[in-house]
């Protein structure tokens, strides 16, 4: 770490952060699935006796920097053991990633072994609440983020990357993690809305990621090469979940050889190899110069809403985070509460391909007085004007509230 601190770098994202001691005796994991070779065992592997001794001593290197510290913290939904990671007064991390949102709807045994699509929204929320909940009352930090290099691409995943709706869905999510308290994470691509390959021209031969391949190998294992049927219905959980999905080329220029992954070479006249993945099959319609002088482009609505979050810090940065009507399908409601002076904002989503009715949050809802009156200011939105109680479909808007 000296090495890097000593030559300026500002800190360190740590892989893992908690995987580095294991419980003596190297124990096998309790055997949940007889038909699978390999277990889930992430109670093991992860918080072992001696990590907090061990990220003590990185800590007392990095404090005499002033480096700050992300790390990746699967498998510790107990909030009070994260607590312990990223608490002032523990001295352990600056903060972490935690898996609570990237996690819902992946299968029990094998992360992969699942349908597209098989969660709630209400699931969906609850693991947002519990990222946000971590800072209410405490002395810790914490991290917003929804895509990195392991996850899919959340339009895909959690709204819907037909043509028609992939716009729309895109930016709903931006006003979402705009929304939330904590530090933001934005992962290339994101910020122009890209989507999952598609089935029908990302062949399966053009997966490369390890777990990807070994999930292919253990269903060819346990169901035959030839079994057409299981094998369909790995690659749908693959073209929806895989990590490949994060990992193709940045599409820069739709116009240009591979996306424009190698486009300065293109411009130069060098021969332009091809990259270590196939490009995206939707490069010539999802890229960055197709959207960088668009004022309704995704990468517009990303600078728009994070010019806004600049313009509300306390409230979008550092607020405490109050989910409202949870058990709701369809619409995504919270509420973003100062915690200097009490201002306080309304968020509402509709996570639908349908246009909805909803009816503003009670006085009692957002905690005010019941004999006062609520007005909604529009702050952002993702659709066009307000109009009042009904949301387009993917449609989310910010409110600030008076009352």
């Amino acid at each position: 770490m000296e090495f890097w601190l000593d030559r300026g770098v500002d800190g360190f994202r740590v892989d893992t952060v908690n995987m580095y001691s294991k419980p003596s005796g190297f124990p096998d994991a309790p055997i949940t699935d007889p038909t699978a070779t390999f277990q889930p065992a992430g109670m093991l592997y992860c918080n072992g006796p001696r990590m907090h001794e061990f990220l003590d001593e990185i800590n007392h290197i990095l404090a005499r920097y002033g480096a700050i510290t992300v790390g990746e913290l699967p498998h510790t939904p107990d909030m009070a053991r994260v607590l312990r990671y990223v608490s002032a007064e523990a001295k352990q991390l600056d903060m972490v990633f935690q898996f609570d949102v990237v996690d819902v709807g992946l299968g029990q045994t094998h992360k992969y072994e699942t349908a597209p699509k098989s969660y709630t929204l209400p699931e969906f929320k609850a693991a947002i609440s519990r990222t946000q909940d971590l800072i209410r009352g405490t002395d810790a930090w914490t991290t917003v983020f929804m895509e990195n290099h392991d996850q899919a691409r959340t339009v895909s995943r959690w709204t819907d990357d037909s043509p028609r709706y992939r716009v729309p869905g895109a930016k709903l999510l931006a006003l979402l993690q705009a929304c939330l308290s904590g530090t933001q994470y934005i992962y290339q691509g994101q910020e122009i809305g890209s989507v999952n390959a598609p089935k029908e021209t990302y062949p399966l031969a053009n997966y490369l990621d390890i777990d990807s391949c070994l999930f292919i190998s253990m269903i060819k294992d346990r169901y035959g090469s030839e079994n057409t049927t299981e094998l369909d219905k790995a690659f749908d959980a693959l073209q929806h979940l895989a990590r490949d999905h994060a990992r193709i080329p940045m599409a820069w220029n739709g116009k240009a050889i591979f996306g424009g992954f190698s486009e300065p070479a293109e411009a130069a006249g060098k021969s332009v190899q091809e990259p270590w993945m196939k490009s995206h099959p939707l490069a010539g319609e999802i890229n960055v110069a197709s959207q960088v002088d668009d004022p309704d482009s995704v990468l517009a609505f990303w600078r728009r809403v994070l010019r806004m979050r600049q313009e509300h810090v306390d409230l979008l940065v550092y607020g405490d985070h109050y989910t409202l009507r949870l058990e709701d399908r369809d619409l995504y409601m919270f509420v973003k509460e100062s915690q200097t002076d009490g201002t306080k904002a309304l968020v509402v989503l509709n996570f639908t391909r349908d246009e909805k009715q909803w009816a503003p949050p009670t006085a009692q809802e957002l905690g005010l007085p019941e004999d006062k009156g609520v007005e909604l200011v529009p702050v952002m939105l993702t659709g066009g004007k307000d109009r009042l109680q009904v949301l387009a479909p993917f449609e989310g808007r910010l409110y600030l509230v008076k009352g």
